[in-house]
């Protein structure tokens, strides 16, 4: 894959992973798991439950609504991916003709969306990375043929 095609990869695993954000906020509001408001100190421990229970049950909670968050996440990117598909199957024209082949690079690059901005901005600075070398590469191809001649 060219630095052509890679830097297409990366902007549209972009585009997907915004699209998927969006869409896990809004799903996160429908449902009701958007982060809550904190628990004041006050009414931590109730009669039934000491303070340490309470924010253990507290803790719990909110690891269970993470993790849904996250299952929604990575639905949605595997559902935005889908819809982006022909794009997708655009970079990789060898795999079009194989149906699970394309489904899967279609899973792939919507849990690779999922993951949030951190995944794709390591995946920009590789891009820049690879094109940095790649530029250097042909500099000393240059250079060698001017000292050649």
């Amino acid at each position: 894959m060219d630095t052509t095609n890679l830097t297409a990869a990366v902007s549209i695993l972009i585009a997907i992973s915004i699209a998927s954000e969006r869409l896990v906020e809004i799903v996160r509001n429908l449902t009701g798991l958007a982060a809550g408001a904190p628990v004041p100190a006050a009414a931590a421990g109730t009669a039934a439950q000491p303070d340490g229970d309470a924010a253990k049950a507290a803790e719990k909670k909110e690891e269970k609504r993470k993790a849904k968050v996250q299952l929604i996440a990575i639905g949605s990117g595997i559902l935005t991916a889908s819809l982006a598909s022909p794009a997708i199957l655009s970079l990789f024209p060898a795999l079009q003709s194989d149906r699970v082949s394309a489904c899967s690079i279609v899973v792939v690059m919507g849990v690779f969306a999922s993951s949030g901005s951190a995944f794709w901005k390591e995946a920009l600075v590789y891009v820049r990375n690879v094109r940095e070398i790649r530029g250097a590469e042909a500099e000393d191809k240059k250079l060698a043929a001017r000292n050649a001649s």
